[in-house]
Order: structure tokens, then C-alpha cells, then sequence
């Protein structure tokens, strides 16, 4: 039997090295001898931050067909394993409460109040920051306005627009899942996959095929579906890609520039155990 899976080879070594290595100083442990080019990439961690608990992974996956490029499992203390856990979502969803507000009529420059008492929930970074336009609120990961939010649109339709990229906000979610639901915004709205049954997933194997090479599967032409209309995909594809607006939180000096746009949201949760970021 011969079986074509979607990972290619090299972004796969690079994942699996970047995330080696990077768990490894999250852990404190000497770093792995590696030659991966990707490592000349990585930024370096914050004095005195350490984890020795820690563990990290990675996916790669590419939008435009819904085939998954590069997976590692958790990577601990610098071992990975076949582990593909999934983790509280924290903060990565948010952008979807802020969708379910553009969906319903309010834009990026909508203001918003960042005071006490609004609601219960406190910001990461311990304080308030006044009138801001929805568009800082969530590229900074402000909680007191997206609860806010989340209020006014109602938890029943934020659950549902979640749900339509295949994500449930009352669940931890998984890194596949996760990507293929951001990779949406990156291709006008439309999630590729593949169904298995009534559920429509990333895709890992290409083609398989028996001892006589007829044919068992073939998925390497991906199945679409319609999540968002693009000009909804268009908008958070554009806030996501602010830079300028995320320097509050970042620092000028720490937003990385690409030359080109690249939209990406943090996560985390508010026991600081799990932390996201999808680009």
C-alpha cells in the first residue's frame, strides 16, 4: 500500500526544529545542536522567563486547500511526541465576537469604552485605556471591551458565527481546528477540506493506493465551503494585519515587519497556562 500525505518535507524539519528549540529555552534546557535555517528566526524570549513545565507545538496549514504542511506534536522540556493536544482557547477567539459585530453593522472604527465596571472582566495587562475604535481593542487582546461586546451581540449569535467556522467557544480547541478556521480570512471567506461524513476537516493524506496501484482514496483535489462572505474576510484580514494598531501592546520595536500583510491574533488565557498566536 502506498499512502501520499500533504506534509512537506522541509517546512515540516523546520517546524519540528523551530519548536524544539524554542520549548527547549521555554524550559531552560541547553538548546539542541541544529543547523534549520528557521532558527535564525526566532526571537528571544524575555529575562527571567522560564517554564519548566512548559510545552509547545506547531501546525502549518495551507488555506487555499485545507492541507496541513507541517505538525508537531507537544514538544517537552525540547522531546516532541505524537501528542496533538487540544488547549484552553482563552483569548484566540475573540475574533470572532468582533465578527459577529461587523456581521451586524458596526466596523473597525466603531468606539468602544475600555473603563471599570462595564463588566467583570479585567484586562492582561492590568489596565484600562478609555475610548479606543474595535480595531485596537481586539489586535491588543483588550477583554474589558470584547466582553462588552460579546454582551451586546448576544452569546447565542457569536456561538453560532464560532460554530460556522467549525470552532465551539465553550471547548478547548485544537491547533488544526484553529488554523483552518483563521485560514478563512487568508482565502476570501471560503474553508477547504475535505468531508468525512457530515464533518469537514483539514486534510493530511493526499492519495492511497493498493499493492496493485488502483486507486483507494484520492483527496488531492480539496472540497469548499462558504463560511464568510469576502468582504467580512476582507475586514478582518485588514485589522488583523494593523500593525501600527498592535504597538500599544507589542512595542514599535517588536512588531516584526515583513514587507507585506501578514495578520496574526494572540491568545491566552487568564491563568497564564495556555497561549496562542494564529497568523
Amino acid at each position: 500500500m502506498l499512502i501520499i500525505s500533504t506534509l512537506d518535507y522541509n517546512l515540516q524539519k523546520n517546524a519540528a526544529c523551530v519548536t524544539e528549540i524554542y520549548a527547549s529555552r521555554l524550559a531552560d534546557l541547553p538548546e539542541p545542536q541544529s543547523d534549520c535555517e528557521a532558527v535564525r528566526l526566532l526571537p528571544s524570549l524575555p529575562p527571567d522567563v522560564t517554564y519548566a513545565d512548559s510545552s509547545a507545538s506547531a501546525v502549518v496549514l495551507d488555506p487555499k486547500t485545507g492541507q496541513v504542511l507541517a505538525l508537531v506534536g507537544e514538544t517537552i522540556q525540547g522531546v516532541e511526541t505524537p501528542l496533538v493536544s487540544a488547549h484552553s482557547s482563552g483569548s484566540v477567539l475573540d475574533a470572532f465576537v468582533y465578527l459577529t459585530g461587523f456581521t451586524r453593522g458596526l466596523s473597525p472604527a466603531s468606539l468602544t469604552w475600555d473603563i471599570p465596571g462595564n463588566v467583570a472582566a479585567q484586562n492582561f495587562d492590568g489596565e484600562y485605556h478609555g475610548a479606543l475604535p474595535l480595531r485596537e481593542a481586539l489586535v491588543n487582546d483588550y477583554q474589558v471591551p470584547m466582553e462588552t461586546l460579546k454582551t451586546q451581540m448576544g452569546i447565542e449569535n457569536v456561538t453560532k458565527i464560532a460554530a460556522s467556522f467549525g470552532l465551539d467557544i465553550n471547548e478547548s480547541s485544537a491547533m488544526l481546528d484553529l488554523a483552518s478556521a483563521y485560514g478563512v480570512f487568508g482565502v476570501q471567506g471560503v474553508k477547504f477540506g475535505q468531508y468525512l461524513g457530515s464533518d469537514f476537516s483539514p486534510v493530511t493524506v493526499l492519495r492511497v493506493e493498493g499493492v496493485d496501484h488502483g486507486v483507494i482514496l484520492d483527496w488531492s483535489v480539496p472540497e469548499a465551503q462558504t463560511v464568510v462572505t469576502p468582504a467580512m474576510a476582507y475586514l478582518m484580514t485588514h485589522v488583523l494585519s494593523d500593525e501600527p494598531a498592535r504597538w500599544d501592546t507589542w512595542g514599535r520595536q517588536n512588531v516584526l515587519e515583513l514587507g507585506r500583510p501578514a495578520g496574526v491574533k494572540p491568545g491566552q488565557t487568564v491563568d497564564g497556562k495556555d497561549a496562542w498566536v494564529v497568523g
